[in-house]
């Protein structure tokens, strides 16, 4: 009881007075946080990187509690997602991506709640001859800041955002201070460069100077404290919950993919299987069915099944074909989208035409095409298909025929093999069906 007390009174004088001093580094108090689920660790996390997150989401939302939504949200990502932060030294970092895709998303519901009127940097193209206001132009350099390469965007976030000098910046990253600068007047230039392509040209000295506007905002202790218990799983509202769903799956997709996040959290998913844009697979998917090669088949391979019989398979899959009906983790791809869709086959390699997006919760086609090697073994029931990625990854499946239709379900989890043709309750399954395209 006594404990208790004196955690409550501690909490008061932190509310009163702000967050302790601590001389650890973000480091240790990760290290704090994973190892022993310290409370008073996440805390001290809370107000060293909270101005940053609530920056971000202030320069994007316009509402208060779509802000303090966003706040909370950015940080039950990183009560689930903590593991994966690979440089413990690129906290800040984490948080800013992490805070500006919650935003994004946040941003897309309000504006979907609103009607769906555009507002402050979306009314302004990309190479739009009116110039931008000052909030707009900060909408903007988050961004291009967001698409900046990590070792570039790492540096701008702990100078310019964080406020720590070059050494300190040098020091957290374990790189010495000229390679720090480097990387600052690269960064400095790329966004100059962007900046210019949509219409703003900005010397380096205003650039600096808009960078620095960026800083923190002031965090308030009532902030903080939702964030913890949050972490406690306390008082986690249902809007909080939404909105960090969305931003943790696409966390999870991008376990799969080998290029950098999408402007927008377009995640690009690839077409008829529901493929997705990703070639490093986090984990390899383990099965014992061993089926065949396609290239083996080429050679002439015997199996136990015989060659003849599983060319005689491969060539059903021969054509070009259209999706009628497809759906991910249990979400339905509306048919107006999925029939946008192309997907062709030859014996050794699966070519799919277009991409499928999602955004603010709604699918989208995207412009992109991708060739892709595969092998079946008709023995099994049902019938195996995997689709092979790079470094020996592969995704597991199965296929069935009827008729001038095939039937296909992935799972893009890399676990297990899926047992029937469904994606309903499935977590990062797709189910689809594809119609033979007539010559």
């Amino acid at each position: 009881m006594a404990g208790q007390h004196s955690n409550t009174l501690l909490a008061q004088l932190r509310g009163i007075v702000g967050p302790p001093d601590a001389g650890e580094s973000d480091a240790e108090l990760l290290e704090r946080w994973l190892t022993r689920r310290d409370e008073s660790a996440f805390e001290l996390l809370v107000w060293r990187h909270g101005g940053l997150v609530l920056g971000v989401c202030q320069r994007i939302l316009r509402h208060p509690p779509d802000v303090e939504d966003a706040f909370q949200a950015t940080f039950l990502i990183f009560v689930r997602k903590a593991s994966t932060i690979s440089k413990a030294a690129s906290v800040g970092a984490w948080f800013y991506r992490v805070a500006y895709r919650i935003a994004l998303e946040a941003k897309a519901q309000a504006r979907r709640r609103d009607g769906g009127s555009p507002t402050m940097v979306e009314r302004a193209a990309p190479c739009s001859p009116d110039p931008l206001t000052l909030a707009e132009l900060r909408q903007v350099l988050d961004e291009e800041l967001d698409r900046l390469p990590e070792k570039y965007r790492r540096p701008v976030v702990l100078c310019y955002l964080e406020g720590k000098t070059t050494d300190e910046a040098a020091q957290a990253l374990d790189r010495p201070r000229g390679t720090v600068l480097t990387w600052l007047a690269r960064a400095r230039e790329k966004l100059q460069r962007r900046l210019a392509h949509r219409g703003t040209e900005l010397s380096a000295v205003a650039l600096g100077g808009l960078l620095g506007s960026q800083a923190q905002a002031a965090v308030t202790p009532a902030l903080v404290q939702g964030a913890v218990k949050v972490a406690l799983g306390a008082g986690v509202s249902q809007q909080v919950q939404l909105l960090s769903k969305g931003v943790l799956w696409a966390m999870w997709l991008s376990k799969l993919k080998y290029g950098a996040w999408a402007t927008l959290l377009l995640l690009g998913i690839g077409v008829g299987t529901g493929l997705f844009w990703h070639r490093a697979l986090a984990a390899d998917g383990t099965d014992d069915s061993a089926p065949v090669q396609v290239a083996q088949l080429a050679k002439g391979a015997k199996k136990a099944t015989g060659a003849d019989e599983i060319k005689k398979e491969l060539e059903k899959f021969v054509g070009d074909w259209k999706i009628v009906e497809m759906e991910f983790s249990g979400q339905k791809v509306p048919a107006k989208v999925a029939e946008q869709l192309k997907e062709s086959f030859t014996t050794e390699k699966l070519t799919m035409v277009g991409g499928l997006a999602q955004g603010g919760g709604e699918f989208v086609v995207t412009d992109r095409t991708e060739e892709i090697s595969f092998k079946i073994d008709p023995t099994k029931r049902p019938r195996a298909i995997d689709l092979l990625l790079a470094n020996d990854k592969k995704l597991l499946g199965i296929y069935e025929f009827k008729g001038d239709a095939l039937r296909m379900c992935i799972d893009y989890a890399a676990t297990e093999r899926p047992t029937e043709f469904t994606s309903k309750g499935k977590e990062g399954v797709s189910y689809t069906v594809l119609k033979r395209e007539k010559k």
